[in-house]
């Protein structure tokens, strides 16, 4: 019996590490987005897969909530934009609370706090999937944020 148990631990220990190793790349990979984001570097766009689904939970300034989804491929372009706006108005996201959860098969879903210092708003509801790729690293396939049209500094 205690063979058995050392065999199946010698087993599964690498797995483990394997998981653990995939989940603290997917996190490295965000904490990259995040920096970038904030380094309103234009390459982030770079990050989305071209089928990504990208949608938006969007509060207007009436307070009427509408849901758009964004086709892939102009959000990458609304990246590129948002990232020159938000150097022009020197504005900083804040991601706190940043939860790793393995879904299998190379997929990560990661949930954070959102907080935008320019609207002082905290999106509570934000999250990415990301994708490990065949060729290394990751990609964005999902993506849920939610923002408002007026500031509530």
């Amino acid at each position: 019996m205690k063979k058995l148990l050392i065999l199946l631990a010698a087993l599964t220990l690498p797995m483990a590490t394997a998981q653990a190793q995939d989940r603290d790349a997917a996190e490295a990979f965000f904490l990259k987005f995040a920096d970038m984001i904030n380094a309103y570097d234009q390459q982030v766009a770079a990050l989305y897969s071209d089928l990504a689904q990208i949608n938006t939970r969007r509060t207007d300034e009436k307070g009427k909530v509408e849901i758009i989804n964004q086709h892939p491929m102009k959000w990458k372009r609304i990246m590129v934009l948002a990232m020159q706006l938000g150097k022009i108005r020197k504005d900083k996201t804040d991601f706190a609370d940043i939860e790793v959860i393995d879904q299998g098969d190379g997929l990560f879903k990661i949930k954070a706090n959102r907080y935008s210092h320019l609207f002082c708003y905290t999106d509570k509801g934000y999250f990415q999937k990301i994708q490990a790729q065949a060729a290394g690293g990751f990609l964005i396939v999902e993506e849920y944020l939610e923002t408002q049209a007026v500031s509530a500094c």
